[in-house]
């Protein structure tokens, strides 16, 4: 590929200065990883919802007649809690928005959620 490390270097360095200018131009609303499409959140529980921003942005996230607001921190973590709901088998819509981003999470139901885990005696 190269004939020398000689040759490789300025290569390095000018794929790195890329990639690290890039990083911090525009940071993506994240919603953590159990917050999917077709989840089902726990019935008679305060709702617990977290994710990623900007650092230091308003975040609101609204569900059913639910509405909550917060600011990311410095490291753009953010949670909110809404209130309790009762069971619901009427699909509803998450969503978390920023002043310039907006993600929903479709055909969410609450519930009940069990966990459960063990080998193969599981099937009985």
């Amino acid at each position: 590929m190269f004939r020398s490390m000689r040759h490789a270097r300025p290569l390095f360095a000018l794929a790195a200065v890329l990639l690290c200018g890039t990083t911090g131009l525009r940071a993506e609303l994240k919603l953590a990883s159990p917050f999917r499409d077709h989840m089902v959140l726990q019935q008679q529980t305060q709702i617990r919802v977290w994710g990623w921003a900007d650092p230091e942005t308003q975040v609101t996230v609204a569900f059913g007649d639910r509405q909550a607001s917060t600011t990311s921190g410095k490291d753009g973590r953010w949670m909110i809690h809404l209130d309790a709901l009762p069971a619901s088998a009427e699909p509803r819509t998450l969503v978390v928005e920023t002043p310039n981003e907006r993600q929903a999470v479709e055909d969410v139901l609450v519930g009940e959620v069990w966990l459960c885990s063990g080998q193969s005696n599981m099937a009985m």
